[in-house]
């Protein structure tokens, strides 16, 4: 039987066999990941936080809705999440979370690299800014005003202004926003200090004006709502004066909500309305009234509306190439409405107003809508 003399050669072979197999067992514990690519990405900056950037199969990383035209993108840092231990670069340089600026005026391709340092992904980041001025595109998702119905919408003196009647109960304020995205109130009282509700917005010069409307009503008793005749004026949209409020009754439209109004080469010419928005009475008109002063004195016109024509309120009343154009209305509370396009051609002195039918399909009336910007 061969005897081992030396005692510490056993131990350092013990030891030898122990290191192998730990050596063994922390080579395959340190196996490196082959995880990669990206699990979010997106923006924290002013408006583009509102948009959501979404990661396509393609590789292609985008926002489906449209940033405002002109948005500046050529200096962002996004923010975003990969896989665990992976690395993300663009052009070789490696990109942080919320740190590592871009500019995204054009495609920045990023890629993931795995912890293995092999395995990898490129993706296309795209921002989509609108390319046309009349694209429609979402500015905020929470405006800040309450969730109106029957608002009122204008812009004077370099701002947006929005209005409201009803949210859970009339609300009575005016707000203000530079930008379309964030609104603060201008006024707390608007509509009660003799403003009302059902009011036309229509631009002279550089002011704003508010026609007709009504003024707040009680829920419980509908009849309290009474017509005005009034013609709100501003040049900033806090500072209001009623411009016909010493005009002659004789030489004033008849009071009534929500009539159609439009400015044509410097003459504001009215068109129908409503005696009263709810309630009895209440009844369309079907007159027509023009304006050469800015809405101080009215002139009933004489017209020729046709014997086919339904009175009406709530419609649009638009200017293109010299002509009038009458859009939709509703003609009875609750529900009548109108879909035609009636068009006038441009008034002569002494000549009797003469409007022209057309019975147009949904998309043309939409068409013929855009054209209102015009007017702002």
């Amino acid at each position: 039987m061969k005897v081992l003399r030396n005692p510490w050669s056993v131990v350092m072979l013990l030891f030898a066999m122990v290191c192998s197999g730990a050596l063994s067992s922390c080579s395959d514990d340190e196996k490196l990941s082959n995880l990669t690519g990206f699990l979010s990405f997106e923006f924290n900056e002013d408006i583009i936080s509102n948009y959501d950037f979404v990661i396509g199969a393609d590789g292609t990383i985008t926002n489906e809705s449209a940033l405002p035209y002109g948005f500046d993108c050529s200096s962002l840092q996004p923010v975003f999440t990969s896989a665990p231990f992976s690395t993300v670069l663009v052009n070789d340089v490696e990109q942080i979370s919320g740190q590592s600026e871009q500019d995204f005026s054009s495609d920045v391709v990023y890629k993931v690299v795995a912890e293995d340092g092999t395995t990898a992904k490129t993706y296309t980041v795209r921002v989509n800014v609108a390319t046309e001025i009349s694209a429609w595109t979402k500015q905020t998702a929470d405006a800040g005003f309450p969730n109106y119905d029957y608002t009122h919408a204008f812009k004077v003196g370099g701002k947006y202004f929005i209005s409201g009647g009803e949210s859970t109960d009339y609300t009575y304020s005016l707000y203000s926003s530079e930008d379309g995205a964030i609104w603060t109130v201008a006024n707390d009282n608007f509509l009660a200090e003799g403003v009302g509700v059902g009011y036309a917005a229509v631009k002279y010069n550089d002011n704003i004006l508010l026609i007709g409307g009504h003024t707040l009503m009680d829920w419980s008793d509908w009849s309290t709502g009474q017509a005005k005749a009034s013609v709100y004026s501003s040049a900033d949209g806090e500072n209001w004066t009623d411009v016909a409020a010493e005009t002659a009754a004789e030489n004033k439209f008849s009071a009534r909500t929500e009539p159609m109004v439009a400015n044509m080469n410097g003459d504001l010419y009215l068109v129908g309305g409503s005696t009263l928005a709810y309630g009895s009475p209440s009844g369309p008109i079907n007159d027509v009234w023009k304006s050469v002063d800015g809405g101080v004195n009215w002139t009933q016109l004489e017209t020729n509306l046709g014997d086919d024509f339904t009175p009406r309120f709530r419609g649009q009343l638009l200017v293109y190439n010299n002509e009038l154009y009458l859009i939709g209305g509703e003609s009875k509370y609750p529900t009548q409405y109108n879909n035609e396009v009636i068009s006038q051609q441009m008034v002569l002195p002494g000549q009797k107003l003469r409007w022209q039918l057309h019975l147009l399909l949904v998309r043309s009336l939409l068409l013929m809508s855009m054209q209102e910007e015009s007017l702002l």
